[in-house]
């Protein structure tokens, strides 16, 4: 099964074609402002270095949110096109599963977060050794960068090790420290490399053959952006309403 990948949920973008399992190509865009410039030019020199056609394809998955809003936009959109012209199936993904999936298998809970501003984080806790079942998923949620640290010390106190990824990361691990002190919270709470940030168009990818195997595919006409919260317009007008 041959399948794309779309992410254009946050700064790092990209596009990613796996086949079980394995990378065959990639191409990372890291200005969150040219997404839209750059996904589909990316995408078209991807198939043409790995001679794919379209009719070779076998579904498309894309990042549904949490994330920037115009940047969900932009890869859905994109998504959107390609698998009606094509005929492809199409998936959505969590960012903050295609963010913990690099860590699939690992004996460790995993805390995915992204950036949410106000001293707050998009997050979602995953247990490595079962990140990739068919289980429910866990609650996405925007909440304070101090209960997160919060949870991440109720982790460690049950005697699991803790694994932060996802670019919320560093604002979740200064909350740690400052709670417990630099030296225990390293002990028990490891921060995942940039490098696993930049996985993400790849594993959404993954995420997406599983699911389709799986049987689910989304409907092009009615799927939208898990954004997680109201856009800035949205909260000007309540206000004004109010």
């Amino acid at each position: 099964m041959i399948v794309i990948g779309i992410d254009t949920a946050c700064r790092v973008g990209g596009v990613a074609v796996v086949q079980a399992g394995r990378l065959l190509g990639g191409e990372l865009f890291g200005l969150e402002a040219g997404h839209s410039e750059r996904l589909l030019p990316a995408l078209e020199r991807l198939l043409d270095a790995l001679q794919l056609q379209p009719d070779q394809i076998d579904g498309i998955a894309v990042c549904l949110g949490p994330g920037s809003f115009t940047g969900l936009r932009i890869g859905l959109a994109a998504a959107k096109g390609l698998a009606y012209a094509w005929e492809l199936p199409l998936v959505g993904v969590s960012t903050l599963k295609a963010s913990a999936w690099t860590f699939k298998g690992v004996d460790a809970m995993i805390c995915a977060s992204l950036d949410a501003r106000r001293e707050s984080v998009y997050r979602a806790w995953y247990d490595g050794r079962t990140l990739a079942g068919s289980g429910p998923a866990p609650p996405e949620e925007r909440v304070s960068v101090d209960a997160v640290a919060q949870e991440a010390a109720e982790a460690w106190a049950a005697g699991r090790q803790v694994i932060l990824v996802g670019d919320g990361a560093p604002a979740v691990m200064s909350a740690i420290e400052a709670r417990r002190g630099r030296g225990e919270a390293a002990a028990a709470v490891a921060m995942a490399p940039f490098g696993a940030e930049v996985q993400r168009p790849a594993n959404v990818a993954c995420i997406g053959a599983e699911e389709l195997k799986l049987g689910r595919r989304d409907d092009p006409f009615s799927i939208v952006p898990n954004y997680l919260r109201r856009s800035e317009a949205e909260r000007r007008w309540l206000q004004r309403q109010s």
